[in-house]
């Protein structure tokens, strides 16, 4: 839990044991549950910045940390972390002012964090549960992806790669077309949108 007045930080776990090709589903899950829970508190309308920043106006609202151990193919444990921007006062912090928001800063008023923080665990839970049994929850994700279609830097580690972000593959990856036409995928990434 951060200051009372400023933000909201929730967090989720899987079961022990859960199968490791369930672990890059949260990457996607996650993003989804607060831009889902945000929409249905508020009736903002955000978009997601790949692969898990939640974004509102073209500003930062949300990120997400994912932590995970894995013993052979089984993961021990994995712990989501969504710090979102609930009661923030953005403009006491001018640095950040230009690129991140809060959903009081978008209303105009204060929303309930207790209330957030229930509707991103009831549907955080939905769509883990939900991601196994079909495409809806990717495709629910991909939809509101705001990457897709611009161009785009990508840093992994001291590689930087530019490029237009075509396409998603099926478990998440950006697709990079660079300026050649070469195709890459990018399973992780610091992503920046260019001009």
């Amino acid at each position: 839990m951060s200051p009372r007045s400023r933000r909201k930080a929730a967090a989720a776990s899987t079961a022990p044991g859960s199968r490791r090709d369930r672990l890059r589903s949260l990457s996607i899950v996650a993003p989804l549950a607060v831009a889902l829970a945000v929409e249905e508190l508020t009736g903002l309308s955000p978009r997601i910045k790949w692969p898990n920043d939640v974004l509102v106006g073209g500003r930062k609202l949300s990120g997400i940390l994912i932590e995970s151990e894995i013993s052979g193919s089984a993961v021990q444990h994995a712990l989501v972390g969504a710090g979102i921007n609930v009661n923030f006062d953005i403009e006491q912090s001018p640095e950040i002012a230009g690129i991140a928001t809060s959903i009081k800063r978008e209303l105009g008023r204060e929303t309930s964090r207790e209330n957030l923080l229930s509707a991103f665990l009831n549907r955080f839970e939905v769509l883990y549960e939900g991601t196994a049994e079909s495409d809806a929850v990717f495709e629910a994700w991909r939809s509101r992806l705001d990457t897709l279609g611009k161009d785009v830097r990508v840093t992994v580690g001291d590689q930087i790669y530019e490029g237009t972000a075509e396409s998603v593959d099926c478990n998440g990856n950006l697709i990079v077309a660079g300026p050649d036409g070469h195709k890459r995928t990018i399973e992780a990434g610091e992503v920046t949108l260019r001009g």
